[in-house]
């Protein structure tokens, strides 16, 4: 009966070290331990989050003092170029502009009187000056003669040539007005003058009255009202913002140890966080040229390949930059990476494992892109505790 114990007892000894010796020696997963380069197609992507904003954004600005009389236009609205968006009060402006008009008026009739009725005067004061003077000449004249031949008094013919010296300077008088009211006569340029003051007048009353009007410089959307009607502005006083090109850009900010692989011209996709099925084309129009010292960050725009109205301001978005696209790569997975100062891997090479400085970059967390160092075929081993003290 003891036998009969100990035989079975054996037996169990010999199945449980059996099994024990299956569980540790027997069949299980092998990791990889190696790999062989080979080219494979690379796409590398740059995430972000961002906002929709315009191409930029115009203060429309009061060009003089005065009260709002009417905003014709609400926040939200598209604008065209040439809409009027703000009317101030111009009373005052169109009383200058009618007394302007006035003065140009009677500037002008001035200038005609001259021309027609004063000249016409003038002219005929000339000739009777000129009849008169030429008459008293001839009788000085014959004054003379008689005086020389003793038939005339000295007296009466110095009475004739004072009266011949008076007329003679009524005539001089009378030919200086006539040509005074002549196209180069002083009292023409003076009235021409006034003509060319007054409708510089008219002008600067004009041009005042327009800054009265507020008008779109160009089309957008009408984003933001500051002021309200009846309100009293001061020149340079914002009124209301218009965003040129809305909806049509999206603003990035990138940090700036990310900044190195974006470059204009990249290619984007683009879509609302919330929706993520609305993708939207885009490309990198613009890298600012500076870093945020509060944020670390570099501004970097994207331009939308089409305008969507469901990409409305300020919209939070996603976007996904294509940096790098290779056809032909060689992609190293992170663990293979045997150390990092410098680069390196492990390769076999014959019937050894050695270890090679590569050149590579980072294309995300997990992955590197091989830029020199292996070729296809090599064969890279996993680096473990025992090949790393090899």
């Amino acid at each position: 009966m003891k036998r009969r114990y100990k035989i079975g007892l054996t037996v169990v000894i010999l199945v449980l070290i059996a099994a024990v010796f299956w569980v540790v020696t027997g069949d299980k997963p092998q990791s990889i331990t190696s790999k062989v380069v080979a080219q494979e197609p690379l796409r590398q992507i740059f995430s972000a989050s961002g906002k929709i904003v315009p191409h930029k954004t115009i203060d429309i600005q009061s060009q003089i003092s005065g009260i709002i009389k009417s905003i014709p236009v609400s926040e939200g609205q598209l604008i065209e170029e040439g809409d009027i968006l703000v009317e101030l009060d111009n009373t005052d402006a169109l009383n200058a502009l009618e007394a302007a008009e006035l003065r140009v008026e009677i500037a002008q009739s001035s200038l005609k009187e001259l021309e027609t009725s004063s000249l016409s005067m003038a002219g005929e004061t000339l000739n009777q000056a000129k009849i008169a003077l030429n008459s008293q000449e001839e009788l000085v004249a014959d004054y003379e003669y008689l005086y020389s031949n003793g038939a005339l008094d000295q007296n009466t013919l110095e009475n004739a040539i004072a009266r011949y010296k008076a007329l003679s300077s009524q005539y001089n008088s009378a030919l200086a007005n006539y040509r005074s009211f002549q196209g180069g006569g002083a009292l023409n340029k003076s009235a021409k003058l006034q003509i060319e003051q007054a409708k510089k007048d008219l002008l600067s009353a004009t041009t005042t009255l327009d800054k009265y009007c507020l008008v779109s410089p160009t089309s957008g959307l009408l984003t933001n009202i500051v002021k309200e009607e009846g309100e009293v502005v001061q020149a340079g006083t914002t009124i209301l913002t218009i965003a040129d090109e809305p909806n049509s850009y999206v603003l990035l900010k990138v940090d700036e140890k990310s900044i190195g692989k974006i470059e204009l011209g990249q290619t984007a996709s683009v879509w609302p966080e919330g929706n993520p099925n609305k993708l939207v084309p885009a490309v990198v129009d613009n890298i600012g040229s500076k870093v945020d010292d509060d944020t670390g960050t570099v501004d970097v725009r994207l331009k939308l390949d089409q305008s969507d109205n469901a990409f409305i301001q300020d919209l939070t978005v996603r976007a996904e930059i294509l940096v790098k696209s290779l056809e032909e790569a060689i992609i190293l997975p992170a663990e293979f990476l045997y150390d990092d100062n410098p680069s390196s891997v492990l390769v076999v090479e014959g019937d050894q494992t050695v270890v090679r400085t590569i050149r590579i970059e980072q294309v995300d967390l997990t992955n590197y892109l091989v830029l020199e160092g292996l070729e296809l075929g090599d064969e890279i081993v996993l680096p473990n505790e025992s090949n790393r003290l090899n």
